[in-house]
C-alpha cells in the first residue's frame, strides 16, 4: 500500500525531519482517508507527562491534533515517532489564520 502522506507537501513541515512543536498551537495537517487527502485546521496538544496520566501513552507518543473547524470538529489524530498512519505533514499557523 502506498503511503501518500509521505509525499512532499509545499508549505508543510515533515514531522519526522523537523519534529513537532513543543507547545500547544494551531496547525494545519494533511491526512489521508481511504485514498482521499484532507487538510484540517487543528489544535496541537503535545504530550506532557505532567498533564497526562503516566500510563496514558506508550513510548513514542508525541501528541494529538484535534480538528477545531468545520464538519469534523473534535476529531483527533495522533502523532507517534514510529508511525505515519495518521499524519506526517503539518504547518504552524499564526493566530490570524
Amino acid at each position: 500500500m502506498s503511503m501518500k502522506n509521505l509525499a512532499k507537501r509545499k508549505g508543510f513541515i515533515n514531522r519526522h525531519i523537523e519534529g513537532m512543536p513543543k507547545q500547544q498551537c494551531k496547525v494545519k495537517v494533511v491526512t489521508n482517508d481511504v485514498g482521499c487527502e484532507n487538510i484540517f485546521i487543528c489544535e496541537w496538544e503535545p504530550f506532557d507527562r505532567s498533564r497526562h496520566r503516566e500510563n496514558y501513552a506508550e513510548r513514542g507518543y508525541l501528541g494529538t491534533v484535534k480538528i477545531i473547524e468545520g464538519r469534523y470538529k473534535g476529531i483527533g489524530f495522533h502523532a507517534w515517532e514510529h508511525s505515519n498512519s495518521e499524519f506526517v505533514w503539518y504547518a504552524v499557523l499564526d493566530n490570524n489564520n
